[in-house]
C-alpha cells in the first residue's frame, strides 16, 4: 500500500478565537509598505466547548476552578470546611441560537424558474419539484443543518438513494458526528468523511466508524479490534486513512458527484462574540446572590452583660423578646446597599450580550398591529444578521437543490429533465409581519396590474404550491358547471 502523500482524512482546521497577546507589537517602520512582523496567537476552541457553552449545566460558572467555593474555619473546632457558593447559569446561548435559526428558517426556501419562456412541461416539472421538496421534508433537513451550524460551527446534509427512494441524512456534532470536508484547488468538494462512535448496552464506547464519500462511492471503515493489524487505506491517491479497516466493499451512492451539502462557520457558534459578556453576567449575578445571602437579612446588634433573647434559634427564626438591664441596648446594623451598582453592571452586560449577537428581545407593545416598516425597524439587527447568513448559505442551498434534483428526479423517473431545470433558490429571512397588511399589498399589486395573479398566489401565506392552478380549476368548474374531475389540467394554458 502506498504511503500517505498529503494529509489524513480525519483532519480539519480547528475553531479559534484570537487572543490579545502581541497587541500593537508589529514594530515601528518608516516604510508604509512594510507590514512588520506580527504573529497572531489563537485560542483553540473545540466543538465540545461549544456544547458546554450551549447547555447551562456546562457553563464556566459551574467550574470550581473558575469560580471557587469559599474555605471557612470553624472558630470553635478550628476545623476547615468548604462553603458552596451560589452559581447562576442562564440559557443565553439557547435563546440567541433559537432566534437566529428562526429568522433564517422561518420561511420556506424560495424558488423560481429562470427560463426566458417556460413551457407547460417545465411548469409541471417545477411544480413536482416543489411538491417533492416538501414531501421529502427538505425544510426540516435545512433547519437541522442550520441548527448544527449555529450551535457547533459546522454541519452537513447528505442525499441518500436506497431502493430507488430518495431521502436526507443530517450530520452534526450535536449527534456525536465529527465532520471532515476536503476540497480541490477550485474549492470543490473532493472528499467528505464522517466519524462517529457506537456504544454497547451499558453505554460504553464499543467501536469507532468512519464513513467516506467520493464522487462515485460510499465507504465504511472501522477501527480494528485489539490484536488486529491496522492498515493504511489510500483514497484518490492523495488522502490516507491509517488505523482503520474496511467494514464492507465500497457501494455506489447513485450520484455523479459527492451528495453532501456542507457548511462551516468561520466564527464557530453564533454566540461567540457575546460569550465573554455572558460569562461576566453569570459571575456578576452569582456575586449578587452571594452578597444577598450575607447582607439581605438584617444584622442584630446587642450591647450589655445581661441581655437575654427569646427565640431566634437560627437566622430564619423570629426573635420573640429581648430583655436586659438599663445599660443594655439592641438595634439593627445598617447593611451596605450595592443594588444600584449591580443593576448598572447587569444592564450593560445584558445589553452587550444581545447587541453582540444581533438578538432583539420582543418589545412591549401598547397598541394593536404595527405596520410592516415599524416591525422591520424594531427587528432590524436580527433581520440584517439573517440577511448576511442567507448570503453565506447561498451556495449550500444550491448544493441541496442539485442533490435533490438528481435524487428525487431519479425516484420519479425524471432525473435528466429535473436536473436541466434552471432553478434559482434563495433563503428569505423571516420577519414578523402583519398578515392583513401583506394581503392588502398583494391585492393592490394585482388590481393595479403591476403584479400577476400567479405571483400573488405564490406569495400569499395561505396558499398552496399549486394555488394558481386551483384558481383556474375553480373558475373553469364554475363556468362549465361540472365537477372538478371533468377538468383536464393538462389543457390549461
Amino acid at each position: 500500500m502506498a504511503e500517505i502523500k498529503l494529509r489524513e482524512i480525519l483532519s480539519k482546521k480547528a475553531f479559534t478565537r484570537i487572543t490579545p497577546l502581541g497587541y500593537y507589537m508589529g514594530g515601528v517602520s518608516h516604510d508604509p509598505m512594510d507590514n512588520g512582523m506580527d504573529n497572531a496567537s489563537w485560542q483553540i476552541i473545540t466543538q465540545a466547548d461549544f456544547l458546554r457553552e450551549y447547555y447551562p449545566s456546562g457553563h464556566r460558572i459551574n467550574d470550581p476552578v473558575y469560580y471557587p467555593d469559599k474555605v471557612r474555619q470553624d472558630l470553635e473546632t478550628k476545623k476547615y470546611y468548604v462553603e458552596q457558593v451560589i452559581r447562576c447559569a442562564f440559557p443565553f446561548q439557547k435563546i440567541i441560537a433559537t432566534k437566529q435559526i428562526i429568522h433564517l428558517c422561518g420561511n420556506d426556501v424560495r424558488f423560481e424558474l429562470t427560463e426566458p419562456r417556460e413551457t407547460q412541461e417545465q411548469k409541471d416539472l417545477f411544480f413536482n419539484f416543489k411538491k417533492g421538496w416538501q414531501l421529502k421534508h427538505t425544510e426540516y433537513a435545512l433547519y437541522s443543518l442550520v441548527k448544527s451550524i449555529k450551535v457547533t460551527g459546522d454541519g452537513a446534509v447528505a442525499g441518500v438513494i436506497s431502493d430507488g427512494q430518495f431521502s436526507w441524512r443530517n450530520f452534526s456534532y450535536l449527534n456525536g458526528d465529527k465532520l471532515f470536508a476536503h476540497y480541490d484547488d477550485m474549492m470543490r468538494l473532493k472528499l467528505f468523511a464522517r466519524q462517529y462512535k457506537s456504544y454497547d448496552e451499558a453505554g460504553n464506547e464499543a467501536k469507532v466508524f468512519v464513513e467516506v464519500w467520493d464522487d462515485k462511492n460510499h465507504y465504511l471503515f472501522s477501527q480494528p479490534l485489539k490484536g488486529t493489524k491496522a492498515k493504511v487505506i489510500q483514497l484518490l491517491g492523495v488522502f490516507g486513512l491509517s488505523g482503520y479497516t474496511e467494514v464492507r466493499k465500497p457501494i455506489p451512492h447513485g450520484f455523479d458527484f459527492i451528495p453532501i451539502a456542507y457548511f462551516r462557520s468561520a466564527d464557530g457558534a453564533c454566540w461567540s462574540d457575546s460569550q465573554n459578556s455572558i460569562d461576566k453576567y453569570e459571575l456578576a449575578v452569582s456575586h449578587l446572590c452571594q452578597n444577598n445571602m450575607a447582607y439581605a437579612f438584617p444584622i442584630m446588634f446587642l450591647k450589655g452583660d445581661s441581655v437575654n433573647i427569646v427565640g431566634g434559634e437560627n437566622i430564619y427564626a423570629p426573635v420573640k423578646a429581648i430583655t436586659g438591664d438599663s445599660s443594655s441596648e439592641a438595634s439593627f446594623l445598617n447593611t451596605p446597599d450595592g443594588s444600584a451598582s449591580f443593576e448598572l453592571q447587569l444592564k450593560i452586560l445584558l445589553q452587550n450580550i444581545f447587541q453582540g449577537s444581533f438578538t432583539v428581545l420582543p418589545p412591549e407593545l401598547k397598541s394593536g398591529d404595527l405596520p410592516g416598516v415599524a416591525v422591520k425597524l424594531l427587528y432590524s439587527p436580527a433581520i440584517e444578521k439573517a440577511m448576511a447568513d442567507a448570503s453565506e448559505l447561498d451556495m449550500t442551498i444550491a448544493d441541496m437543490v442539485k442533490i435533490f434534483a438528481h435524487g428525487y428526479g431519479l425516484e420519479i423517473g425524471q432525473m435528466t429533465p429535473m436536473k436541466n431545470l434552471k432553478i434559482n433558490s434563495w433563503i428569505e429571512p423571516y420577519v414578523h409581519q402583519n398578515v392583513a397588511e401583506l394581503m392588502q399589498n398583494l391585492l393592490n399589486g394585482v388590481q393595479n396590474e403591476f403584479l400577476s395573479k400567479e405571483t400573488a398566489a405564490s406569495l400569499t401565506p395561505y396558499g398552496k404550491n399549486d394555488e394558481y392552478y386551483r384558481i383556474i380549476k375553480q373558475r373553469k368548474t364554475e363556468a362549465a358547471m361540472t365537477t372538478p374531475e371533468d377538468i383536464n389540467l393538462n389543457t390549461i394554458p
